[in-house]
C-alpha cells in the first residue's frame, strides 16, 4: 500500500508489508509519523460528484447542469435571492418588476422559488424527533437533527478540503535533536497519538469537534431558545476550519431548550440541563459507536479508510459547566478581555482620561481609529475587543501603577502568545511564565478597587473566563455554524463550478485502464488540474480581507516606470518604512501653524517650502 497524506492519492497495493515499530523516524528528520496510520483499502469510494450524480433528479443534469433552473444565469439570480435578506414578500416584489420579468424566469414569486432550492441535492437530511417529558411544558420538546455520520462524511469528503486533510499523527521538533516539540495542527499534538494507539493499525482518526452556544433561534414564533450543536473536523487544517467562510462546522442539531411550567426557577434549570443530555445522547449516538467500532468511509478522492471518531474537543459557552480539551479563543479570550481587564484600566488610568487617549490617537492605516472614544462603542464584537487590545498598554504605560501594568501586560502576553500557529514547548512555557506574572501582580488590582461590580468593588478572582486561561497550554498539547438550505446551494455551486470547468473528466467516462508500463510516480496533468481547481474554488469561496503590502506596491511602481516616478509620489519607501499618501486627509482646514503644534513638527514651515519649490523646479523641467 501507498499512502500519500498530503495530497490524498493512494494506490492499494496487496503486497504491503507491516512494519514492526509504532513510528517512523528518519535520522536527522524534524518529526517522528505514527507508522501505520491513515491507511487506504480501497480507491472505489463514493466521492462527493458521485453523490451529487446518484441524485434523484441526476438524469435531466446530463443536458441542463443547472436543473431545476433553466440555466446558469437563472441559478445565479436564484443563488442571489436565497442568500439575500430580502423577505418573501419582498422577493416576490422584485420578480413582478417588469424588466425582471423580461427574463422569462422559471419561478415568478418566493414561495416557487424556495421549492426549486428543495430539489436540489442534500445530504445530509434534517429529523424532527418529539421528546417525552413528565414535567409540563409550554409547547411540545422538538429535537431538530440529522445524523453526526453523514454529517462527518460530508466534511469528510468535501472537494474543497481534498489538500487540507491530515490523517498521520506525528511529532514535529525545531530541531533534529528532538529536544523541543513544536505544536500546529490537531495531529501534532499528544491527544491524536495516543488515541491512533486504541485503534486498529491502519485506522483513520477522525478527530470530532462538537460546539454548541446558547441562541435564540427565532423571534416569529415566542422567541423560543436552542443550544445549535456544530460538527467539525479536527482533521481540517486550522487555517481553513478557523475561517467562518470554510464551512468547515455543519448544524448537526437544535439542542431545545423548553419552557417548563414549574414553579420554581432552579428546578427549571435543573430540567433544562437533563433534557440537553438526553438529546446529546440521542444525537450523538451513532458518533460513539463509530468511535468505538469504526466505519469506512469516502475521502475526497474516493479512497476508503477505516475511520474512529473519538471526541477531540467540544466547544461551549462558559455558563454550560466545563470546556472539554479545548478553547476558544475569540469567545473567551477577546471577551476577557474587553469585560474584565479593559475595565480594569477604565477604574485606574480613570474613564474619561482613558476615554480621551483613545480619541486623540494618531490615525494609523491598517488599524482601528477611535474617534468616537471607546465608552460609546455599542455592540462591540470580538474584532473590537482585538482593536482595543492594539493599544490598551502604550495608554496606560505612565499613567497607572507598575505592578498594574505588568499584570495587564502579562495578560495580553498570554492572548498573543496563545493565537501562535504553531507553538512549541518554549512557547508554551512562556504563556506559563506570563500566566504566573500576572497572579504575582494581580493584587494591585484589588489594591486600587479596579474590580467593580454594580456598585461596589468585588473582592474575589470568581472569573470563568480567567480561570480558563489556566487550561492554554494543557490544551494546546492535547489538541493544537447554517441551515440546510444554505448548505444546499452551497454543495451545487461547489458541483456545479466543479463539473462546468473545461478540465473536469468524468472517472467513469475514461476509456480502458492505465498501461502497467506508466510510471506510479508520474503526475496525471488532468489530475494536478483537477486539484487546482479544488483549492482555487476554495480559495475564491473564502475570500477575506487582505492587508495591502505598501512595500511591494511601491516596488511595483518603480518597475512599471522603469524608475521614473511622478513628483511627489504618493507610494514609496524611505529607507526601512513603506509610505502611502491618502488621497483625502484625515483632518482638513487645519492652519499649518495647528498642525506644527499639534503634532511638534518644528520645521514644518521649512519644509513645505522646499517641497513646494522643488515641486516648481519638476513642472518647469517638465
Amino acid at each position: 500500500m501507498h499512502n500519500s497524506n498530503n495530497h490524498l492519492h493512494a494506490n492499494f497495493n496487496n503486497d504491503f508489508n507491516p512494519i514492526d515499530n509504532d513510528f517512523g523516524v528518519a535520522e536527522g528528520s524534524l518529526e517522528e509519523r505514527y507508522e501505520g496510520a491513515g491507511m487506504c483499502y480501497s480507491e472505489d469510494g463514493q466521492t462527493f460528484l458521485d453523490l451529487f450524480d446518484a441524485d434523484e433528479f441526476a438524469e435531466y443534469r446530463n443536458e441542463n447542469l443547472f436543473y431545476p433552473f433553466t440555466s446558469k444565469e437563472e441559478w445565479e439570480i436564484a443563488d442571489f435571492l436565497l442568500h439575500s435578506p430580502l423577505s418573501m414578500a419582498a422577493i416576490d416584489m422584485f420578480l413582478k418588476l417588469p424588466l425582471i420579468q423580461k427574463l422569462h424566469l422559471s419561478f415568478s414569486n418566493a414561495r416557487e422559488l424556495r421549492s426549486r432550492a428543495e430539489m436540489l441535492p442534500s445530504r445530509p437530511s434534517w429529523k424532527c424527533q418529539i421528546i417525552p417529558s413528565t414535567h409540563p411544558t409550554k409547547y411540545p420538546i422538538r429535537l431538530f437533527w440529522r445524523d453526526p455520520i453523514e454529517c462527518l462524511e460530508s466534511l469528510f469528503s468535501n472537494p474543497l478540503f481534498h489538500d487540507k486533510l491530515d490523517f498521520i499523527p506525528r511529532r514535529v521538533y525545531s530541531t533534529a535533536a528532538h529536544l523541543v516539540r513544536v505544536y500546529s495542527e490537531w495531529m501534532t499534538g499528544d491527544a491524536a497519538w495516543e488515541m491512533q494507539t486504541r485503534f486498529p493499525r491502519g485506522a483513520t482518526v477522525l478527530g470530532t469537534i462538537l460546539s454548541s452556544d446558547k441562541t435564540n433561534i427565532t423571534t416569529m414564533t415566542g422567541a423560543r431558545l436552542a443550544h445549535p450543536l456544530l460538527l467539525g473536523l479536527a482533521n481540517i487544517c486550522m487555517h481553513t476550519h478557523t475561517k467562518l467562510s470554510s464551512k468547515a462546522f455543519l448544524l448537526t442539531a437544535l439542542l431545545p431548550i423548553p419552557k417548563y411550567l414549574y414553579p420554581h426557577q432552579q428546578m427549571q434549570g435543573v430540567l433544562e440541563d437533563r433534557l440537553i443530555h438526553e438529546c446529546l445522547s440521542i444525537v450523538l449516538k451513532p458518533l460513539m459507536k463509530a468511535a468505538e467500532v469504526g466505519i469506512m468511509m469516502s475521502d475526497p478522492v474516493g479512497n476508503i479508510r477505516h475511520c474512529f471518531t473519538p471526541l477531540a474537543a467540544y466547544i461551549i459557552n462558559t455558563p454550560e459547566a466545563a470546556m472539554l480539551a479545548c478553547f476558544e479563543a475569540l469567545h473567551h479570550w477577546h471577551k476577557e478581555f474587553f469585560d474584565h481587564d479593559c475595565q480594569w484600566c477604565l477604574v485606574a488610568v480613570g474613564a474619561s482620561e482613558l476615554n480621551f487617549w483613545f480619541s486623540i490617537l494618531q490615525l494609523v492605516t491598517g488599524y482601528h481609529h477611535f474617534a468616537g472614544r471607546i465608552l460609546k462603542l455599542k455592540q462591540v464584537t470580538g474584532r473590537g475587543h482585538h482593536d482595543i487590545q492594539h493599544y490598551i498598554i502604550g495608554l496606560i504605560s505612565g499613567a497607572a501603577p507598575c505592578r498594574f501594568v505588568i499584570a495587564i501586560h502579562a495578560l495580553m502576553e498570554v492572548q498573543y502568545l496563545a493565537q501562535s500557529p504553531a507553538p512549541d514547548d518554549d512557547l508554551l512555557e512562556s504563556i506559563d511564565q506570563a500566566l504566573l506574572t500576572f497572579h504575582q501582580n494581580k493584587d494591585i488590582i484589588m489594591t486600587l478597587g479596579a474590580r467593580m461590580g454594580a456598585k461596589k468593588p468585588i473582592e474575589n478572582w470568581h472569573i470563568p473566563k480567567l480561570e480558563f486561561l489556566q487550561s492554554i497550554t494543557s490544551g494546546t498539547r492535547n489538541i493544537c455554524r447554517h441551515l440546510d438550505r444554505d448548505e444546499k446551494l452551497r454543495r451545487f455551486a461547489i458541483a456545479t463550478t466543479l463539473k462546468s470547468h473545461p478540465t473536469y473528466h468524468d472517472p467513469n467516462d475514461m476509456p480502458g485502464d492505465v498501461p502497467e508500463e506508466e510510471d506510479e510516480g508520474a503526475i496525471n496533468c488532468d489530475e494536478q488540474e483537477q486539484d487546482d481547481l479544488r483549492t482555487a474554488l476554495l480559495e475564491e469561496m473564502n475570500q477575506t480581507r487582505v492587508t495591502m503590502n505598501y512595500f511591494s506596491k511601491a516596488r511595483q511602481i518603480v518597475a512599471a516606470r522603469d524608475g521614473a516616478i511622478s513628483y511627489p509620489p504618493r507610494t514609496f519607501i524611505a529607507g526601512g518604512t513603506a509610505i502611502h499618501l491618502n488621497y483625502n486627509p484625515s483632518h482638513t482646514g487645519v492652519s499649518i501653524d495647528d498642525v506644527a503644534t499639534n503634532f511638534n513638527i518644528l520645521g514644518l514651515h521649512i519644509a513645505l517650502s522646499e517641497f513646494l519649490l522643488r515641486d516648481g523646479i519638476q513642472e518647469e523641467g517638465c
